[in-house]
């Protein structure tokens, strides 16, 4: 039980905020992780497309797959991220979804 003024008690949080401020700090934490994987995909798409390496039909649909995860994903995740914890990292993918499709569009207009 507090005494005196209710305006200087410590701020409690209620059971049903603890849950939102977790996912917002994990869809912000994804939101850099598949961003990065979007670049990443993107780092394969160059080099297979560049350097002249030919590998099996599996191989380059496994590493370009994560090209529209990253693009789309990471501004969704870091939408959600924005307002939470995790602002640093949402705000992380979303430069790197940005970065990557920056990327492709210099990739599309020199090799294309």
């Amino acid at each position: 039980m507090t005494t005196g003024n209710p305006s200087q008690s410590p701020q409690r949080h209620t059971p049903a905020e603890l849950p939102r401020r977790d996912r917002r700090r994990a869809a912000g934490i994804w939101s850099a992780v598949l961003g990065a994987l979007g670049l990443a995909a993107l780092a394969w798409v160059w080099v297979v497309s560049q350097l002249g390496i030919n590998p099996p039909h599996w191989a380059r649909v496994a590493g370009m797959i994560w090209l529209p995860v990253g693009v789309i994903g990471a501004p969704l995740a870091g939408a959600a991220g924005l307002r939470g914890p995790a602002r640093t990292w949402a705000v992380t993918g979303i430069a790197l979804a940005v970065l990557t499709v920056a990327g492709l569009i210099v990739l599309e207009t020199t090799a294309g």
